[in-house]
């Protein structure tokens, strides 16, 4: 929550209802921290503002003295670089030194980012601090340093946070290191997936995708893609109570929705899921016997699945023609039945899984619409313009009132309204002009995170251009 202002301190509870509840015409509880409603839906809870006098310069222990201590980090780590001998040692030894500035941060990645990706384990990351052997202490370090770099603004005002920079060359260096490379362990690997993710915000998709490759690797080297005893088949992460061993099953599952994503953007191979697939969901309608996040991860594994059947689809070129259309409608009906499973019971819990079907099921009807296969007809083109519109409608209509309560907080969902925003412009040069509007809305989106995510401010730049 940005700011919640409360009469009563002691009781928890704010002087009027939070925005996203005034504007929706629910029923708010009031809790400050986040009423139930928006923590239930997974929605960034903002109260009003109240009126107050002025606020007293900030004192030395307030935010100026966080700016001393991002600058002493800065330096820390511009001066290990200089020395460049024992560099894990090192950028240890500065964690330590600054471990209050380091906990503060990890604090704000479970609070805020770990819901996108929910890999780490609050009691495991305890754990390994008090772990001894090397190669832990090792991949500890680069978790630490992932942790805290998805934590920061891509601009500190108008120039780059210097932070984030820092912090994103230590971790690579630490990262790529023979000595990492060599010994895999989960944290390492859980490390490389938040690293492979921040790559892809930044709009560097080529080291996105070997960073998640090496990922994969280690994993597999680990046995986190192995499937349990009595099974066949790796299993899916289901909904449950959140324990430190499911951090591997998440761990690979993170991984794989992640390399299939970046597929979708710039055409890299994958590696097959091998699972079977069920095209509704079975996450029982009462999401009070589950944690959310979890059925939120369950979703996005089960989203994953489409992507990998409408890539195969795209670049099987031997496919006969009949085939090729009976495949498509195939997996264009199995898609919106599962789209309508999701949304009708758990848009806002789910909704990264949301943006993962969807940029599939976008993918899918861009490419019929550019196909020149004759299993295509003009009027089979004409429906998956049809179907883009009403996809476009859906999602730009969640922004109308609060943007910030889209699921845009992620680069999956930047690059989905990135996504929808170019198949506007072609639906524009097709007489399809009452779109401007939705256009709009989802620049307005993008607007939201080009502070976060430099893909936002990359894509808005491109729609300005052209």
């Amino acid at each position: 929550m940005d700011f919640g202002a409360t009469n009563n301190p002691q009781s928890g509870l704010a002087s009027m209802s939070c925005l996203s509840c005034k504007e929706r015409k629910q029923k708010c509880d009031k809790a400050v921290r986040c009423c139930s409603r928006c923590e239930r839906l997974l929605l960034k809870c903002h109260y009003p503002k109240p009126a107050s006098p002025p606020s007293p310069p900030p004192s030395s222990n307030g935010s100026n003295g966080s700016l001393k201590g991002n600058e002493a980090l800065i330096q820390g780590f511009a001066s290990i670089a200089a020395r460049g001998q024992e560099y894990h040692g090192q950028v240890l030894n500065l964690i330590l030194e600054h471990r209050q500035h380091f906990e503060d941060m990890t604090v704000t990645f479970f609070n805020s980012y770990h819901k996108w990706v929910p890999i780490v384990h609050r009691e495991s990351f305890r754990e390994y601090r008090n772990a001894t052997r090397t190669d832990i202490c090792r991949g500890l370090t680069t978790l630490t340093l992932s942790m805290c770099l998805i934590t920061r603004p891509f601009m500190d005002g108008e120039t780059p946070d210097p932070l984030r920079l820092s912090l994103h060359k230590a971790l690579s260096r630490l990262f790529w290191d023979p000595e990492s490379i060599a010994q895999p362990t989960l944290p390492l690997i859980q490390s490389g997936v938040i690293l492979s993710s921040y790559e892809y915000g930044q709009g560097t998709s080529d080291a996105a995708y070997m960073i998640i490759c090496t990922c994969l690797s280690m994993g597999q080297v680990c046995g986190l893609g192995k499937p349990p005893p009595g099974h066949d088949q790796i299993q899916y992460p289901f909904p449950g109570i959140w324990t430190p061993r499911d951090e591997g099953l998440r761990t690979w599952w993170a991984s794989l929705i992640h390399e299939r994503m970046i597929s979708l953007k710039n055409g890299a191979l994958i590696r097959p899921l091998n699972i079977e697939t069920v095209d509704t969901l079975d996450v029982a309608a009462s999401l009070e016997n589950y944690d959310l996040i979890s059925i939120s991860f369950y979703c996005e594994a089960r989203a994953a699945n489409f992507p990998d059947q409408v890539l195969d689809l795209i670049r099987n070129g031997s496919t006969h023609s009949s085939k090729k259309q009976l495949t498509f409608q195939s997996l264009d009906q199995r898609l919106l039945m599962f789209l309508k499973s999701l949304i009708e019971q758990h848009l806002g819990t789910c909704c990264e899984a949301v943006a993962i079907s969807v940029s599939a099921f976008v993918h899918l009807h861009q490419w019929r619409i550019g196909s020149t296969d004759s299993a295509f007809s003009a009027q089979d083109r004409l429906e998956s313009c049809d179907a883009i519109e009403a996809v476009i409608k859906i999602i730009a209509n969640t922004g109308t009132s609060i943007p910030q309560n889209f699921p845009c907080q992620s680069q999956y969902s930047i690059q989905l309204i990135y996504q929808l925003s170019v198949s506007i412009r072609h639906l524009q040069q097709n007489g399809r002009s009452h779109l401007e509007n939705w256009a709009k809305l989802l620049v307005v989106m993008l607007e939201h995170q080009r502070v976060r995510w430099k893909i936002a401010g990359e894509y808005l730049s491109i729609l300005a251009r052209n």
